[in-house]
Protein backbone atom coordinates (compact mmCIF):
# COMPACT_ATOMS: atom_id res chain seq x y z
CA UNK A 1 0.00 0.00 0.00
CA UNK A 2 1.15 3.24 -0.86
CA UNK A 3 1.93 5.68 1.95
CA UNK A 4 -0.12 9.04 1.52
CA UNK A 5 2.10 11.80 0.30
CA UNK A 6 0.64 15.16 1.19
CA UNK A 7 2.61 18.96 1.35
CA UNK A 8 3.37 18.16 5.18
CA UNK A 9 4.69 14.82 4.61
CA UNK A 10 6.97 16.22 1.78
CA UNK A 11 8.19 19.30 3.38
CA UNK A 12 12.13 20.44 3.97
CA UNK A 13 10.65 22.85 6.44
CA UNK A 14 13.00 25.91 5.53
CA UNK A 15 12.30 28.95 6.66
CA UNK A 16 13.22 31.35 3.77
CA UNK A 17 12.23 29.35 0.71
CA UNK A 18 8.57 28.60 -0.04
CA UNK A 19 7.37 25.46 -1.50
CA UNK A 20 10.23 23.58 -1.20
CA UNK A 21 9.89 19.93 -0.89
CA UNK A 22 11.48 16.21 -1.63
CA UNK A 23 10.16 13.65 -3.81
CA UNK A 24 11.04 10.58 -1.41
CA UNK A 25 8.73 8.42 -0.98
CA UNK A 26 6.51 8.53 -3.95
CA UNK A 27 6.09 4.98 -5.22
CA UNK A 28 6.74 3.77 -8.94
CA UNK A 29 4.06 1.50 -10.53
CA UNK A 30 6.50 -1.62 -10.00
CA UNK A 31 6.34 -0.72 -6.06
CA UNK A 32 10.03 1.02 -5.76
CA UNK A 33 10.03 4.25 -4.21
CA UNK A 34 12.24 7.80 -5.06
CA UNK A 35 15.05 7.15 -2.44
CA UNK A 36 15.53 9.93 0.34
CA UNK A 37 18.02 12.91 0.24
CA UNK A 38 17.92 12.90 -3.80
CA UNK A 39 15.11 14.86 -5.75
CA UNK A 40 14.49 18.41 -4.53
CA UNK A 41 12.32 21.19 -5.91
CA UNK A 42 11.70 24.57 -4.17
CA UNK A 43 11.07 27.98 -5.74
CA UNK A 44 13.98 30.65 -5.76
CA UNK A 45 16.84 29.95 -3.06
CA UNK A 46 17.36 34.10 -3.41
CA UNK A 47 15.74 34.29 0.73
CA UNK A 48 17.46 31.27 1.94
CA UNK A 49 18.78 31.57 5.26
CA UNK A 50 21.84 30.14 6.76
CA UNK A 51 19.76 27.62 8.11
CA UNK A 52 17.63 26.68 5.07
CA UNK A 53 21.60 26.18 3.71
CA UNK A 54 22.40 24.01 6.12
CA UNK A 55 19.78 22.27 5.67
CA UNK A 56 20.33 21.60 2.29
CA UNK A 57 24.14 20.91 2.57
CA UNK A 58 24.48 18.56 5.53
CA UNK A 59 21.04 17.45 6.23
CA UNK A 60 19.97 16.40 2.59
CA UNK A 61 23.82 16.16 1.34
CA UNK A 62 23.33 18.97 -1.64
CA UNK A 63 25.45 18.75 -4.32
CA UNK A 64 23.82 20.37 -7.63
CA UNK A 65 21.31 23.12 -8.06
CA UNK A 66 19.69 23.20 -11.60
CA UNK A 67 18.22 27.08 -11.96
CA UNK A 68 15.66 26.74 -14.51
CA UNK A 69 14.55 30.29 -14.39
CA UNK A 70 15.36 33.22 -17.79
CA UNK A 71 18.98 34.95 -16.99
CA UNK A 72 16.44 38.14 -16.58
CA UNK A 73 15.09 36.39 -13.49
CA UNK A 74 18.71 35.25 -12.49
CA UNK A 75 19.56 38.47 -12.81
CA UNK A 76 17.03 40.32 -10.77
CA UNK A 77 17.68 37.81 -7.72
CA UNK A 78 20.82 35.30 -7.23
CA UNK A 79 21.04 32.20 -5.88
CA UNK A 80 23.37 31.77 -2.54
CA UNK A 81 27.03 30.20 -3.21
CA UNK A 82 26.54 26.93 -0.95
CA UNK A 83 30.23 25.02 -0.43
CA UNK A 84 30.60 22.22 -2.50
CA UNK A 85 26.87 22.57 -4.48
CA UNK A 86 27.58 23.13 -8.07
CA UNK A 87 25.29 25.44 -10.22
CA UNK A 88 23.67 25.25 -13.36
CA UNK A 89 21.52 27.93 -15.17
CA UNK A 90 19.30 25.21 -17.68
CA UNK A 91 16.86 27.66 -19.65
CA UNK A 92 13.18 25.71 -20.53
CA UNK A 93 11.18 28.81 -21.22
CA UNK A 94 11.50 31.06 -24.60
CA UNK A 95 12.29 34.83 -22.23
CA UNK A 96 11.14 36.74 -25.52
CA UNK A 97 8.16 34.22 -26.82
CA UNK A 98 7.44 33.58 -23.24
CA UNK A 99 7.60 37.04 -21.74
CA UNK A 100 4.23 37.66 -20.81
CA UNK A 101 4.31 34.21 -18.86
CA UNK A 102 7.96 35.04 -16.82
CA UNK A 103 6.30 38.72 -15.99
CA UNK A 104 3.26 37.16 -14.89
CA UNK A 105 5.02 34.45 -12.95
CA UNK A 106 7.39 36.63 -11.23
CA UNK A 107 4.63 39.70 -10.34
CA UNK A 108 2.62 36.65 -8.60
CA UNK A 109 5.21 34.83 -6.28
CA UNK A 110 6.95 38.77 -5.61
CA UNK A 111 4.56 41.13 -5.92
CA UNK A 112 1.15 41.38 -5.81
CA UNK A 113 0.37 37.48 -5.94
CA UNK A 114 -3.80 38.02 -6.57
CA UNK A 115 -3.62 40.09 -9.52
CA UNK A 116 -1.32 38.82 -11.07
CA UNK A 117 -3.29 35.10 -10.89
CA UNK A 118 -6.49 37.08 -11.74
CA UNK A 119 -4.63 38.66 -15.08
CA UNK A 120 -2.86 35.41 -15.88
CA UNK A 121 -6.15 33.51 -16.16
CA UNK A 122 -7.49 36.55 -18.01
CA UNK A 123 -5.22 36.00 -20.42
CA UNK A 124 -5.06 32.29 -20.74
CA UNK A 125 -1.44 32.14 -19.21
CA UNK A 126 -2.62 30.08 -16.47
CA UNK A 127 -5.07 27.18 -17.26
CA UNK A 128 -4.90 23.84 -16.77
CA UNK A 129 -2.75 23.21 -19.98
CA UNK A 130 0.34 25.43 -18.81
CA UNK A 131 2.14 22.02 -18.18
CA UNK A 132 1.29 21.29 -21.42
CA UNK A 133 2.54 24.35 -23.49
CA UNK A 134 6.23 23.78 -21.58
CA UNK A 135 6.46 20.34 -23.39
CA UNK A 136 5.74 21.49 -26.69
CA UNK A 137 8.33 24.39 -27.06
CA UNK A 138 11.63 23.79 -29.04
CA UNK A 139 13.21 25.91 -26.32
CA UNK A 140 11.94 23.57 -23.46
CA UNK A 141 12.69 20.60 -25.07
CA UNK A 142 16.71 21.46 -25.42
CA UNK A 143 16.42 22.20 -21.96
CA UNK A 144 14.90 19.59 -20.45
CA UNK A 145 17.05 17.60 -22.94
CA UNK A 146 20.31 18.92 -20.77
CA UNK A 147 17.90 18.94 -17.26
CA UNK A 148 18.54 14.98 -17.76
CA UNK A 149 22.16 15.17 -18.77
CA UNK A 150 22.94 17.15 -15.51
CA UNK A 151 20.42 14.39 -13.45
CA UNK A 152 22.84 12.08 -14.50
CA UNK A 153 26.13 13.55 -13.70
CA UNK A 154 25.16 13.92 -10.28
CA UNK A 155 27.48 12.25 -7.40
CA UNK A 156 26.12 9.10 -6.36
CA UNK A 157 26.26 10.62 -2.49
CA UNK A 158 24.31 13.32 -3.28
CA UNK A 159 21.06 15.30 -4.07
CA UNK A 160 20.12 17.66 -6.72
CA UNK A 161 17.21 20.64 -6.47
CA UNK A 162 15.70 22.46 -9.23
CA UNK A 163 13.51 25.38 -8.73
CA UNK A 164 12.18 27.93 -11.11
CA UNK A 165 10.97 31.76 -9.71
CA UNK A 166 7.73 29.92 -7.42
CA UNK A 167 8.87 26.07 -7.86
CA UNK A 168 5.22 25.12 -9.72
CA UNK A 169 5.55 26.39 -13.36
CA UNK A 170 8.94 25.24 -14.45
CA UNK A 171 9.90 23.38 -11.41
CA UNK A 172 6.48 21.11 -12.00
CA UNK A 173 7.28 20.29 -14.98
CA UNK A 174 10.62 19.08 -14.40
CA UNK A 175 9.03 16.79 -11.78
CA UNK A 176 6.57 15.35 -14.25
CA UNK A 177 9.65 14.33 -16.29
CA UNK A 178 11.34 12.86 -14.34
CA UNK A 179 7.97 11.47 -13.20
CA UNK A 180 8.00 9.79 -16.50
CA UNK A 181 11.71 8.11 -16.53
CA UNK A 182 10.91 6.69 -13.57
CA UNK A 183 6.64 5.83 -13.56
CA UNK A 184 5.97 7.86 -10.82
CA UNK A 185 2.51 10.45 -10.80
CA UNK A 186 1.11 12.89 -12.43
CA UNK A 187 -1.26 11.99 -14.48
CA UNK A 188 -3.09 14.68 -16.69
CA UNK A 189 0.49 15.37 -18.29
CA UNK A 190 1.29 12.01 -18.93
CA UNK A 191 -2.10 10.74 -20.83
CA UNK A 192 -1.00 14.10 -23.22
CA UNK A 193 2.25 12.67 -23.64
CA UNK A 194 0.77 9.21 -24.32
CA UNK A 195 -1.57 10.92 -26.70
CA UNK A 196 0.56 12.83 -28.81
CA UNK A 197 3.47 10.81 -28.78
CA UNK A 198 2.56 7.18 -28.11
CA UNK A 199 4.19 6.99 -24.76
CA UNK A 200 6.14 9.35 -22.09
CA UNK A 201 8.97 6.81 -22.50
CA UNK A 202 8.88 7.63 -26.57
CA UNK A 203 8.65 11.10 -25.71
CA UNK A 204 12.08 10.71 -23.29
CA UNK A 205 13.70 8.75 -26.21
CA UNK A 206 13.20 11.19 -29.53
CA UNK A 207 12.67 14.41 -28.16
CA UNK A 208 14.83 14.56 -25.41
CA UNK A 209 17.46 12.15 -26.39
CA UNK A 210 17.35 10.17 -23.52
CA UNK A 211 18.08 6.49 -24.08
CA UNK A 212 16.55 3.49 -22.24
CA UNK A 213 20.23 2.58 -21.26
CA UNK A 214 20.16 6.59 -19.68
CA UNK A 215 16.64 5.54 -18.08
CA UNK A 216 17.48 2.63 -16.76
CA UNK A 217 20.96 4.53 -15.18
CA UNK A 218 18.68 7.58 -13.49
CA UNK A 219 16.33 4.43 -11.99
CA UNK A 220 19.25 2.53 -10.64
CA UNK A 221 20.26 6.11 -9.09
CA UNK A 222 16.98 7.66 -7.79
CA UNK A 223 14.77 4.59 -7.14
CA UNK A 224 15.19 2.39 -3.87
Amino acid sequence: MNEERTMETQSLYLTGVSNARTLAGYRTQDGRAIRPHKLLRTRMLVKATPQDMDILVNQEHLGMIIDLRTETEVKAGKDPIMDGVSWYNIHVSDEQLDKGVNDAMTRMYEGDPINALIEMVRQGIMNEDTYIRFVQSEVSQKGFAQFFRQLRALPEDKSVLWHCTGGKDRAGTAAVAIAGVIGAWMRRMIQYLKEEYGSVVHYIEEVLHASKQDMETLQKMYLQ
